[in-house]
Formats: structure tokens, C-alpha cells, sequence
């Protein structure tokens, strides 16, 4: 419980955030949420004490307390319960950050206590996203990094485990930028925090993969690139060698043409392509013969 004397006790309410302080103790600190809300317990209340003051970097006063509150800066964002001694500041600003004194007097006009305390004010992290790329050698590099917040922390895991020596080329797991060893896979988190709050990211990422290959315009593409990118040769016309298919395992449909000379041209499929062959000794039809009797042949051509 030592740990616990003077720290502070955050509360992440939904659609918004709400931080709770405890000030009664000198040397506390209190890291506040940019536009969220702050719940000070400055005292136990205000029995005994006739009036206190408190006040900001040493020169401004930002409540005066004599049987009743006054808030010179922040009236419309705040408010003061005596029976607690809780102080109430709503939408902070960044200019709400500084180091405030508590001094309190008794009746007598002498000062009963003065207690020091610090306000931080931060942006909460949010929008997490994640960029990853192949470097030369198949590694990969990933960069994390959110929308908003002040002072990020990084820390990385890769399918639950925290990264290890084995999978990182360079970096650790607590920049906002690695480089992982050719190979490794798996459910990558990047997790952001700060004193406000935390958000993370996931992804699945893949080995980076080599492609080697030349498009229709003659660009030559030799590199590595993540697997899910690997689609730039895919994506090419399919090169035709005589009657073979140097991309992908295809059929020929062939036909033999009637006395009329007519192409019987059978259905289209998906990536079919169809090659008339003509065959040497082939006895010629007579004109009351049929033109619907075809030879058929198909060609299964290796990738």
C-alpha cells in the first residue's frame, strides 16, 4: 500500500475521461486528461479551516475559499463540495497544467497548512495504425504511431509473446519502429499508452515474398514485397510459347473446320484459349456431308 500513498487512481469512463486525484498529501501529482475531467480531493472538508487558498505556480489564485468559493478563472468549469473537500475541473486545457499550493488558515488568520502538488495535462492516445514494408533482403520493416497523444509508449507482442532477439533485426519492443528477420509471421499488436490511457492495433502479417518477373509494358520487377502485395505478376497476360502456356496450367479446345471452311468455335470458359490445328492427309467431305462432325482434342500444357 506504500506504493499506492500519493500516486493517483485513473477512472477511463466511456465517452470520455475522468481522472481522479488524491491531493490531501503533499508532493502528490495528478496527470488530467486534454477536455476530460478531474476529481481533486484537496481535503477532508472544511471544518476547521476558515478559508484556504489555491494557488497556482506560486502566483495565481485559482480558488479563494471563504465561506464561499470563488473560482476568479475557472468558475464556469468547476465546482467545490465542503463536506468532502473535493474540487471538480471539467473540459481541461493544457493551460490548466502547473504546480499549485494548497494553504489553508484557521480562524485565527494563521496558517494551519501548506500543501504542494502538480497537474499534468495530456493529450489520451488514440487511432492506433500500423505500415509495414520489405526491405532489401526480405526483412520487414513496421512503424506504429496514433492520431493523438501526448508522450507514446510503444510495446509490441507477436501472437501473444513479447518479440525476442531471434525475430528482430533492429529496434525493440518499445520504439514505435521495427525491423523483423525474413520469415517471421504471425498476429502482430502494437499497444500505445500514456498516463491517460492506452490503444492498440492488430495485424496478421505475412513473410515477405520475391517476385521476378516482366510486364506488358517490358518493366522488369524484381524485388520483395509483402504477400499480400504479391500480385503485380498475377496480374499479367498469360505469354504463349507455340502451344503452351508459360504461366498457368490451360486446355486447348480444337476443332477441325467443315468443307465451307466455317470455324467451329466451342464455348468460352474462364482462361480458356483456343488453337485451330490443321491435319496433313485428312480426306476431304463431300457437300452432302454433315458439317457437325468434329474431332475434338485436349491439350494439358504443364505451369
Amino acid at each position: 500500500m506504500k506504493a499506492v500513498v500519493g500516486a493517483f487512481l485513473m477512472l477511463l469512463i466511456c465517452h470520455g475521461v475522468e481522472t481522479y486525484c488524491e491531493f490531501r498529501l503533499n508532493g502528490s501529482h495528478c496527470n488530467g486528461a486534454l477536455g476530460g475531467t478531474v476529481v481533486l480531493r484537496l481535503m477532508n472538508s472544511t471544518s476547521g479551516i476558515n478559508r484556504f487558498k489555491w494557488i497556482k505556480n506560486n502566483t495565481e489564485t485559482v480558488i479563494h475559499w471563504f465561506n464561499k468559493i470563488y473560482f476568479p478563472e475557472i468558475s464556469s468549469r468547476a465546482s467545490f463540495t465542503p463536506d468532502n473537500g473535493t474540487l471538480i475541473i471539467n473540459k481541461l486545457r493544457r493551460t490548466d497544467e502547473g504546480q499549485y499550493t494548497l494553504k489553508c488558515h484557521n480562524s485565527e488568520g494563521r496558517q494551519i497548512n501548506s500543501i504542494f502538488h502538480s497537474l499534468t495535462i495530456q493529450a489520451p492516445v488514440s487511432s492506433v495504425t500500423l505500415v509495414s514494408e520489405c526491405l532489401s533482403e526480405g526483412e520487414m520493416r513496421v512503424s506504429c504511431s496514433s492520431k493523438e497523444g501526448d508522450s507514446p509508449l510503444y510495446s509490441w507482442t507477436l501472437d501473444g509473446y513479447n518479440l525476442t532477439k531471434a525475430q528482430l533485426l533492429s529496434g525493440n519492443k518499445e520504439t514505435n519502429s521495427i525491423t523483423l528477420k525474413q520469415g517471421v509471421s504471425g498476429r502482430l499488436v502494437c499497444t500505445v499508452r500514456n498516463h491517460i490511457n492506452s490503444d492498440f492495433k492488430v495485424e496478421k502479417i505475412a513473410s515477405c515474398s520475391f517476385i521476378n518477373c516482366t510486364l506488358l509494358n517490358g518493366t522488369h520487377l524484381s524485388q520483395w514485397v509483402r504477400e499480400a502485395d504479391n500480385t503485380q505478376c498475377n496480374e499479367l497476360p498469360t505469354t504463349i510459347i507455340g502451344a503452351q502456356k508459360t504461366k498457368q496450367e490451360m486446355y486447348a479446345n480444337v476443332g477441325i473446320m467443315d468443307q465451307h471452311r466455317r470455324q467451329i468455335t466451342p464455348k468460352a470458359e474462364n482462361e480458356v484459349e483456343y488453337t485451330l490445328v490443321n491435319f496433313k492427309g485428312q480426306p476431304r467431305q463431300t457437300a452432302d456431308q454433315k458439317s457437325d462432325n468434329h474431332v475434338y482434342a485436349q491439350v494439358r500444357v504443364a505451369k
